[in-house]
């Protein structure tokens, strides 16, 4: 994806993946080590439809849960719970055996809750969109109620900045500066700037999360 300017001089770090939520340490980046996976809820689906053929109607939704430890080089770890949300009607056209389906609407949402472990303090990252061909963008905010973060969804893939379809990467947003990104295209890159001054550990437990979110159901 595309680098900020305001990022272009930072360290890069590229994501290291030791097995997916298998062993003490699945993935890290830089000076962070993600520990302690685990899937709460494992990915499943809830379909009805309505209608008689040739034309029905459909709504599919679909939750998934993880949970994971992100362990900082010599600072306070950091705890992250989060939930990933699937929605999405179609139209099917056709017989049974044989039917078409058309997207009416296809939304997803991941909501996280992330805590220095001893901290009262919780950040939450709430991202809301369509990873669908066409879809609206996948963007969101990471804020404890007083600071806050925003999330921005990039589509860009080398000189093309707007390529269809889900995400490349995300850009990190606070007071117009842009202070993080996270790529996601394997193997995956995370850039974390000066400018993200002590939120950086925040910024890169949902850096980290994004990264881990089921990209299929």
């Amino acid at each position: 994806m595309p680098v900020p300017a305001s990022l272009e001089q930072t360290s890069v770090w590229t994501v290291q993946r030791h097995g997916w939520g298998i062993g003490p340490r699945p993935m890290s980046f830089g000076e962070w080590d993600v520990v302690e996976y685990h899937k709460n809820k494992r990915p499943t689906e809830r379909r009805r439809a309505v209608g008689v053929a040739p034309v029905t109607y459909s709504q599919t939704e679909g939750t998934a849960a993880y949970s994971f430890v992100l362990a900082p080089n010599g600072r306070d770890a950091w705890e992250c719970y989060c939930e990933h949300r699937r929605d999405h009607e179609d139209i099917g056209i056709g017989s049974v055996e044989s039917s078409m389906e058309v997207a009416l609407t296809y939304d997803e949402s991941l909501d996280c809750e992330l805590q220095r472990v001893g901290d009262e303090d919780v950040w939450k990252l709430h991202v809301v969109g369509s990873l669908a061909i066409g879809g609206e963008g996948y963007t969101g905010t990471l804020t404890d109620g007083s600071r806050k973060v925003a999330l921005q969804a990039s589509h860009g893939l080398a000189k093309f900045r707007n390529v269809p379809g889900p995400p490349t990467g995300y850009i990190f947003e606070r007071d117009g500066v842009k202070v993080a990104s996270t790529e996601l295209l394997t193997p995956g890159f995370v850039r974390i700037g000066e400018d993200a001054g002590e939120d950086r550990d925040a910024i890169a437990t949902a850096a980290a999360a994004l990264l881990m979110q089921p990209q299929a159901f």
